[in-house]
């Protein structure tokens, strides 16, 4: 698709930086002659929801580095109409504020191209200063942060709905569209456009499980009940919000957790407000607010959501309101389930299936750590979540696309940031570590020879920040790089100065899985280089990270010599590195953890 782009990015004439903006775009187009064959191409920085004659097509794109731009494709042969056609699509850009993991960045941007081979010819439609835009008018655009992790809360106004989507809506008063860049330029904010690297998410229609509370808060609710039914009864909540200072609400159970987008509707006769509280336990948090219409009110936020309890509140209603449906749209990557688990000990069984739910809700566009707070891909949590995966349900291009992202927004000096899929300062020097584990697991789980030659650069690249780190002995080095952020674990206690024993244990485990990487691309001298640089790095850090008193391995050294501490998250991870001989392994667990004596 690379040299086929006519396409134009656009977006609102509007001063550079401006936040939470929500544009409205879309054009009207004839088609004279029969349809053979049509796919719309689409792409937003950040989010974009698109449709086709007033009908719902879908939403994206994969979040990318804007140097990487991810673009969909769908097939729209049974859409498209002889006559009067429109495209419309709603674009979201987060803005310039800041945000914990650096994420979210760029100017606003929209592009889409329509490809159309008819009984006449081929016809395209692009997005340039020929469509139409403006503001969206049914978004506030000053309203609070959800979080410094995430982005904005909404509030939604319904009756500035206008049917903007429908094909025979007049745009005329709308303004032109700005011309952000043209299609894959060097000189873009988007360089680069890749197609769609994984299937789209799958959708489940599931609804609330249980009601934790009812408040009728001066005013009156009845009938929550008929929200749970599942088996399409039809019979509504009533709600009484009209008493001047009433908030009547129920607190609704999805019982475990769910990723996605809530849909109310609600008659409303003369209007009145809707308020969405989340939490993934009962400690609740005001996200979206919905002024509502007169007559029927189809309410969702434009924005994804990750809860197991819902609050959902009224006010100001000047008559009640029936609420018809209450249903949560769940999205996650559609895995295929491959492995199976079952014992006879009922306990283990339920881990299973909590662990699989897990990795399911985790699972979305790319691997997530948390969906609630920032849903941001951390290089750690992909190396584990993808040993899930791998047993679990056999899929491999979920953590191909992972680690390929990572990849992509590699450091100039090599290193790599511990989340993405955005470039950011944050620098782990063991999530650099894990991410080549991530490659080095890839690698044995699927013998993909093409994945491998895309990556080994990188892998390359990384092996000699990591040796750019080392000291005059060959063990990592931290203490001149305050700003990293050497994890290990949570722990506070853990000391992380200087010379880190876990960090050089890892880096000798990467140099010996990087050393069989190296001989699978015909670098045999390469591969011995690094066995023996293993060789020796193990041999220095245990002869000068080894405290004979302890019999264990200290958290690190600094030139006033051995640290203090010494953990079990220290030492682990020298069993799990190799650094360990058995017979000290097997007499550090006897004695410091079969004992609980292990001092820190």
């Amino acid at each position: 698709m690379d040299n086929l782009w006519e396409a134009k990015w656009i977006w609102l004439d509007l001063p550079e930086g401006t936040s939470n903006v929500y544009m409205e775009a879309r054009k009207g187009f004839e088609l004279d002659s029969g349809l053979l064959a049509a796919s719309l191409h689409v792409s937003a920085n950040q989010a974009y929801k698109v449709w086709i004659n007033g009908d719902e097509l879908g939403r994206g794109p994969s979040p990318s580095d804007n140097q990487w731009k991810y673009y969909d494709t769908y097939s729209v042969n049974g859409i498209l109409r002889k006559g009067a056609n429109s495209i419309a699509a709603v674009v979201y850009n987060f803005g310039s504020e800041p945000i914990v993991t650096e994420q979210f960045k760029g100017p606003g941007g929209f592009l889409l191209q329509l490809n159309m081979k008819t009984t006449d010819g081929d016809m395209t439609i692009c997005t340039d200063e020929s469509w139409k835009c403006r503001r969206s008018p049914r978004w506030i655009q000053t309203v609070s942060r959800q979080h410094q992790w995430n982005g904005f809360r909404e509030i939604y106004l319904a009756d500035a709905e206008d049917g903007w989507e429908q094909i025979k809506y007049n745009d005329a008063n709308w303004t032109t569209a700005a011309v952000v860049a043209d299609a894959v330029q060097p000189d873009s904010p988007w360089p680069r456009l890749l197609p769609r690297e994984t299937p789209f998410l799958a959708k489940e229609i599931i609804l609330p499980s249980s009601i934790v509370r009812v408040d009728s808060n001066f005013g009156a609710r009845l009938g929550e009940r008929h929200l749970l039914d599942k088996h399409g009864l039809h019979e509504s909540m009533f709600v009484d919000a009209s008493k001047p200072g009433s908030l009547p609400g129920v607190v609704f159970d999805f019982e475990k957790e769910v990723v996605g987008y809530l849909h109310l509707e609600i008659e409303a006769p003369e209007g009145g407000v809707v308020q969405l509280s989340y939490g993934e336990s009962l400690e609740l948090h005001l996200i979206d607010t919905f002024l509502m219409r007169k007559g029927m009110n189809h309410l969702s936020s434009f924005g994804r959501r990750a809860f197991r309890f819902v609050m959902i509140s009224f006010m100001a209603t000047p008559q009640p309101v029936y609420v018809h449906q209450c249903q949560m749209e769940f999205v996650h990557y559609p895995f295929d389930q491959v492995g199976l688990f079952e014992s006879s000990d009922p306990l283990l069984n339920e881990i299973w299936k909590v662990g699989k739910y897990t990795a399911i809700v985790n699972s979305q566009e790319h691997i997530e750590d948390c969906p609630y707070r920032e849903g941001s891909l951390w290089v750690g949590d992909t190396l584990v979540l993808g040993k899930v995966i791998y047993h679990t349900f056999g899929d491999m291009a979920l953590m191909r696309k992972c680690l390929l992202q990572e990849a992509r927004i590699q450091n100039p000096d090599g290193s790599i940031p511990g989340t993405g899929p955005e470039n950011n300062l944050f620098l782990l020097p063991d999530f650099c570590a894990y991410w080549l584990l991530g490659v080095h697991e890839f690698w044995t789980f699927t013998a993909d020879r093409l994945f491998l030659a895309e990556i080994w650069p990188n892998v390359r690249r990384l092996l000699e920040w990591f040796q750019d780190q080392e000291d005059e002995k060959g063990l990592f080095q931290m203490k001149d790089h305050p700003r990293w952020w050497c994890f290990i674990d949570w722990a506070d206690y853990i000391d992380r100065r200087d010379r880190v024993t876990a960090i050089s244990c890892l880096y000798h485990k990467i140099l010996l899985k990087a050393s069989e990487l190296a001989e699978v691309m015909g670098e045999s001298e390469l591969s011995n280089e690094f066995i023996g640089k293993a060789k020796k790095l193990r041999f220095t850090i245990r002869e000068t990270m080894w405290s004979d008193r302890h019999q264990a391995f200290v958290d690190c050294v600094t030139d006033e010599g051995h640290s203090e501490r010494l953990t079990l998250q220290t030492n682990f991870m020298a069993m799990w590195t190799g650094i360990f001989a058995e017979d000290e392994a097997e007499r550090f667990l006897q004695t410091a953890l079969a004992q609980c004596s292990f001092p820190r």
